[in-house]
């Protein structure tokens, strides 16, 4: 109950899966942070709230990207990093009650 949540990862070598490590996944993430990659360094964690933590993975190296403003109304997804340094996420948004969620791709700086 008091535990940090923890994402184990994985490395391919030789057609086997082996363990790489682990992380702390941040507390207040929502019940299902997302995890993606930003090249072969860095591990990016998505909020249910639209922050993004990203980890160095060899140096333990640890940057935060707030959520963008209006997030509120929206439920994030995913993120990822684009060539720029910018970051991109996908986040479902309900423009009313009675229509389903739409996606939604929003850049930050």
């Amino acid at each position: 109950k008091n535990m940090p949540e923890i994402a184990a990862l994985y490395r391919a070598v030789a057609g086997s899966w082996h363990p790489a490590g682990e992380v702390h996944v941040p507390p207040g993430s929502g019940p299902q942070p997302s995890l993606g990659f930003d090249g072969v360094e860095n591990l990016l964690v998505t909020g249910a709230a639209g922050e993004v933590h990203r980890r160095h993975l060899a140096g333990g190296t640890h940057a935060l990207h707030p959520a963008p403003a209006g997030a509120s109304a929206r439920e994030f997804r995913s993120a990822c990093v684009l060539p720029e340094g910018q970051i991109i996420r996908l986040a479902l948004r309900q423009m009313d009650t009675s229509a389903p969620s739409r996606p939604e791709l929003i850049l930050s700086a």
